[in-house]
């Protein structure tokens, strides 16, 4: 029988700042988290994570906090060398090659096969910060379903059990929740890509 060599896949990476987004995960903290710690916006703690930009100015105050939080002085943070006026204004990505067994590519299981990659674990980290803002503006019912379903991951079936309701109910509370979201966070893109496909097509 011929051994599956398997089939070379490209999969885009996107590059984050590696030091800041480590620290992030050692403490199992949100992007927000670390700009509250940090004491500045999130938008610019985001800038630094994605390497779109370095500070320019930076107080005594937030330089201590920095190497607390990174164990890194600027200098290290943001080496000159590295970033340079062409690398700040470059896509941040690679292409990575991987070979995938041809027995997953013919099928649809590819995608849940592959471990995630670095950017797909932090965009879905930021995506569940984002979910659980959110979450905040309704009621606990409501608030308890959507947790266990987008935050924990539970399946309707492990949402019932968890909450000691039917599964249709869960499925009704949670229809309800996301009618609620849609509205009021209809401008958050993530947020609304999340709600969107969820909710029934109104009839015409």
């Amino acid at each position: 029988m011929k051994k599956d060599e398997g089939f070379p896949v490209a999969i885009k990476v996107g590059l984050k700042h590696g030091i800041l987004v480590e620290a992030l995960e050692k403490r199992d903290w949100s992007q927000k988290q670390g700009a509250d710690f940090l004491g500045i916006n999130q938008t610019r703690f985001g800038l630094w994570i994605n390497m779109k930009c370095v500070p320019r100015r930076i107080s005594e105050t937030l330089a201590f906090k920095l190497m607390e939080f990174t164990g890194r002085t600027i200098e290290e943070l943001w080496p000159e060398e590295v970033f340079t006026p062409q690398f700040l204004a470059a896509p941040k990505a690679l292409i990575e090659i991987r070979k995938v067994p041809t027995h997953l590519l013919a099928n649809y299981g590819l995608v849940n096969a592959l471990p995630p990659t670095p950017s797909e674990i932090f965009a879905l980290a930021e995506l569940r910060e984002t979910v659980r803002e959110a979450l905040d503006h309704l009621p606990q019912s409501q608030y308890r379903v959507l947790n266990a379903r987008y935050v924990e991951n539970m399946t309707l079936e492990e949402a019932a059990q968890s909450l000691g309701k039917s599964r249709e109910r869960i499925r009704q509370i949670e229809m309800r929740a996301l009618r609620n979201l849609r509205k009021p966070y209809a401008r958050n893109k993530k947020l609304h890509a999340l709600v969107a496909p969820s909710l029934p097509k109104k009839k015409a």
